[in-house]
């Protein structure tokens, strides 16, 4: 018998073996017990009503079942609204957008990201995109936006 100490090499193959063998054998079971508590819905506005916009939160909610549309907001009135009801009557289960959450004017953008969503989709001219993007990120919100032209 020898009482050789374990080497430091030896110890890391011994560990990775056996972690390698746990986790193709689903001993550790990490994606069924790691969750995220909520509802389970993403509560997102979008920024930037016209065609882009209007396409991008159609692929947003066609990309994840999770995905709820609250609000819209757009510098012009008739965007904003005929995109709420195009959506509404669209996805009626997963567009729920009151009317005082229909935001308008070159202020829209803050008070979407300020209306209590998780998310925006925006799809606005280039100029306007550096300052929606700052204001999203200082609320803490995720974004989705379109890269710069």
């Amino acid at each position: 018998m020898s009482n050789k100490e374990p080497s430091r090499r030896d110890f890391l193959k011994g560990t990775s073996a056996v972690t390698a063998g746990l986790a193709l054998s689903g001993g550790l079971g990490i994606a069924r017990s790691a969750h995220a508590a909520g509802s389970g819905q993403i509560k997102v506005a979008l920024i930037g009503c016209g065609g882009r916009g209007s396409g991008a939160i159609r692929n947003c909610m066609d990309a994840d079942p999770s995905i709820h549309v609250v609000a819209v907001a757009d510098a012009f009135e008739h965007k904003a609204t005929s995109a709420a009801r195009a959506l509404k009557r669209e996805r009626p289960d997963r567009v729920a957008i009151p009317d005082d959450h229909v935001f308008v004017g070159l202020d829209a953008y803050q008070k979407a990201i300020n209306c209590g969503v998780d998310m925006i989709v925006t799809a606005t001219p280039p100029g306007f995109r550096p300052m929606i993007y700052a204001a999203a990120i200082a609320a803490g919100k995720h974004v989705f936006m379109e890269k710069p032209v």
